[in-house]
């Protein structure tokens, strides 16, 4: 068992996962900072018992100051490209640079302060499973977006500094929902589908799990002494129009009207970044979603989640949780009633 947590920074507290962990370790006792860029708390920060800080210019040049005095830090704001033309150029690096910059100034202030370090990661990195030709698509969408690339680059660079002494270890969870998304809401996939601009739904498989069993899992990860490793975190596998369906049902709005590929998603979305990025512009709708969606594969809870004892709640609980978080922060739009006029009951 390592020691507990007295005092945790959070880069990234403002997001999804991040802002689930401020509470998990508020809840366990811990004083937390959370960084932002913004002037002020985000609204799923507000009314929490945190010390705010704004950053200004870059993590790499203020990661000394920054973790000092910290604990724990838990990096659940690792860039990633959005795009494959990402014109983003933070530090004057292109993404892969600056990232492979960034966690190296963290774990070099980590290793300064004796600092336990906690990355967010992704299920991208682990090990694909699948029949040869899964495996192959899942290598060529790899090549494709710089997402993937990066994301392994994180990850290779905090468990090889965790191989040489440091505490640090990785999350991957899976596709992640739940209350206090902080994202763009036309990045939400729950908002996307209930204000109905999703032409279809897929029938791919896809594993889903709840932000507050992310964020348990990481910090017990971290209070018990996982270090040197990577946690794969999943939840519920079902097919993409299940979700949606269910989603719809407990919103009380029509469900997505057709049918589709995510390969055809992917593919069409692909070409519409690279018109976009002939232009010198950056296409209205990213391909990174589909790609993921089409990436995406059932999985199981291996040892290690089952060793933490996280135990995935049911999909209902979540999706009405999220359902109801979004609705306060003005994310859906007037309902898209049911011809029934009554919603149907969600399947168990």
């Amino acid at each position: 068992m390592s020691q507990g947590i007295v005092r945790a920074l959070v880069l990234g507290g403002s997001g999804h996962i991040g802002n689930a962990v401020v509470r998990e370790l508020l809840a366990c006792g811990a004083k937390v900072t959370v960084t932002s860029r913004r002037a002020e708390p985000t609204p799923n920060l507000q009314e929490l018992d945190i010390d705010f800080v704004r950053v200004r210019g870059e993590i790499p040049h203020k990661a000394g100051d920054l973790v000092r005095g910290h604990d724990l830090v838990v990096d659940a704001a690792a860039p990633y490209p959005l795009r494959i033309f990402d014109r983003d150029r933070p530090c004057g690096m292109n993404p892969m640079d600056y990232a492979a910059c960034r966690s190296e100034a963290l774990i070099a202030a980590a290793r300064r302060a004796r600092s336990r370090l906690a990355v967010v990661g992704s299920f991208t990195t682990l090990p694909r499973p699948g029949r040869l030709a899964e495996r192959i698509e899942a290598g060529l969408l790899d090549r494709l977006h710089p997402y993937f690339e990066v994301k392994r680059a994180i990850d290779t660079s905090v468990l090889g500094a965790a191989r040489r002494g440091l505490q640090g270890l990785v999350i991957s969870p899976t596709a992640v929902l739940g209350p206090w998304d902080g994202k763009d809401r036309d990045l939400c996939f729950l908002p996307l589908t209930l204000n109905g601009r999703l032409p279809f739904a897929s029938t791919r498989v896809i594993n889903v799990i709840d932000v507050r069993e992310v964020a348990t899992g990481l910090v017990r990860a971290v209070l018990n002494g996982r270090f040197g490793a990577r946690l794969p975190l999943c939840g519920h596998n079902l097919r993409l129009c299940e979700l949606t369906r269910e989603a719809c049902a407990l919103a009380g709005v029509r469900p997505p009207p057709l049918y589709g590929s995510t390969r055809c998603a992917a593919g069409l979305a692909l070409w519409g970044e690279a018109g976009w990025g002939a232009l010198g512009l950056n296409s209205p709708v990213p391909s990174l979603p589909s790609l993921l969606a089409r990436y995406s594969y059932p999985m199981t809870p291996g040892p290690a989640q089952q060793q933490l004892g996280i135990v995935p709640r049911p999909l209902l609980e979540t999706l009405r949780d999220a359902i109801n978080w979004y609705a306060s922060v003005g994310y859906l739009e007037p309902a898209r009633t049911l011809d029934s006029g009554a919603a149907p009951t969600p399947s168990a």
